[in-house]
């Protein structure tokens, strides 16, 4: 017994010395030092908090005093900074009755009266703090939930382990295509954004750099071609843009099928032609030959030179001198 408790702790200092020479602070041993780092983070914040914990209780967050978890919460959105918490839907109901415990119900409320942006979502059993996207915890500790009177029968040893800087950014962009790989597609919009004020901006970055990795590229692709299937054209127009020469032509043509029920302009047609017309010239074709049939040639007169130039500068002369003949001559649009 003596031997493996002996191997025990020998395991147990080289995985804090693994931590620690690779930037990982063994930091989080106690119930206090989970509940100050959390205080402390919502005190110090300039732009936003998250907390992930699947379970959810009144009793952790306090009761409002003046150093209670809930209070922190209400001083950092006074100071403007996002607090969001996920958490799951499923771990704080009664089995019999299907329903939220009395305790988790209350403090749901407690946190959405306090400002909180809460998002409730299936299968999350992660425990983690994010910080203005510099620092994150990893561990066993529920932040939203853990007793920590050490008194208490249900108190429980729990540790974290924070990663700050560089490697923090990087592990909250695992983070985050973790988290939406494992939630179900219809729960993946409650998860986004995570630390973005702008969404496109966020969905390309996180493909720009994940596009090629084995476990993520796909879904990092799927995140970001969503955003070109939300009533924007100019969006649609930016994701075409991105994703050229790194994804499929059918996923190209795709999205350009999808932008040009919402293409109002001529100018909008021979935007989305532009983008098609080195990848999927075919398509490309087609949608200026379209544009030629149903063009308004009152409304439309003033864009000539403009449209002219453009399918010039594609390669199509032919289909630019057609356009002359219609708009300018009334000629007929058939091909």
């Amino acid at each position: 017994m003596k031997d493996l408790n002996m191997r025990v702790l020998y395991s147990f200092v080289l995985f804090l010395f693994f931590c620690l020479s690779s930037g990982i602070a063994a930091e989080l041993m106690t119930p206090e030092d989970h509940v100050g780092f959390l205080k402390s983070s919502l005190a110090g914040a300039r732009n936003q908090v998250v907390v992930v914990s699947p379970y959810i209780s009144k009793w952790a967050l306090g009761k409002g005093g003046g150093d209670s978890i809930v209070q922190h919460i209400r001083s950092a959105r006074e100071r403007g900074v996002n607090v969001i918490v996920f958490t799951d839907e499923n771990f704080d109901k009664d089995a019999k009755t299907n329903q939220l415990k009395e305790p988790a119900d209350e403090g749901r409320k407690m946190l959405v009266t306090a400002g909180v942006d809460l998002r409730v979502v299936p299968r999350i059993h992660s425990k983690n703090v994010i910080v203005d996207g510099t620092c994150i915890t990893f561990g066993s500790f529920n932040w939203l939930s853990a007793v920590t009177n050490p008194e208490n029968e249900f108190c429980r040893f729990e540790t974290s382990l924070v990663r700050r800087g560089q490697e923090a950014g990087d592990a909250i962009e695992s983070f985050k295509l973790g988290l939406l790989r494992t939630l179900p597609p219809s729960a993946r919009s409650a998860a986004l954004p995570l630390d973005a004020e702008d969404e496109l901006k966020s969905a390309i970055a996180l493909y720009q750099k994940y596009r090629t990795h084995p476990s993520f590229g796909e879904l990092a692709q799927n995140i970001l071609v969503s955003h070109a299937y939300n009533y924007d054209l100019r969006e649609g127009l930016l994701v075409l843009r991105t994703i050229k020469g790194t994804s499929s032509t059918a996923v190209i043509v795709n999205i350009a099928e999808y932008l040009l029920w919402y293409a109002e302009t001529s100018r909008d047609f021979v935007r989305i032609a532009w983008e098609l017309h080195d990848v999927a010239p075919v398509k490309a074709k087609e949608t200026v030959q379209y544009l030629i049939r149903t063009i308004n040639r009152s409304d439309e007169y003033d864009n000539f030179d403009f449209i002219y130039g453009q399918l010039t500068a594609m390669g199509m002369p032919e289909l630019a001198n057609k356009l002359e003949e219609v708009l300018i001559f009334g000629a007929p649009r058939d091909f």
